[in-house]
């Protein structure tokens, strides 16, 4: 179902590699991060504005705040550059 529906807004999906630990690390320091900045500062448990609250905190993520892994880039800023030089 979450192909599907990644599919149909234009999203391409892959599995991580077997035996590939570096892309796991990777989802895995999300899910602390998200974890640290996001949930543990929630205090609603309606659920239509925590929907709310995590789209902003995701577009937040995303477009303005920076990544020390992508040299101080903000994924949205670093992925321009890659297809850039492409």
């Amino acid at each position: 179902m979450f192909q599907i529906t990644a599919k149909g807004l234009g999203y391409q999906t892959r599995f991580n590699r077997i035996s590939g630990p570096e892309e796991n690390d990777r989802v895995e320091r999300f899910h602390r991060t998200i974890g640290e900045e996001f949930y543990q500062k929630v205090s609603t448990t309606n659920i239509t504005k925590l929907q709310g609250q995590l789209n902003d905190y995701l577009h937040y993520y995303n477009y303005e705040r920076p990544h020390l892994a992508l040299g101080g880039k903000t994924p949205i800023k670093y992925i321009q550059k890659m297809s850039q030089m492409c």
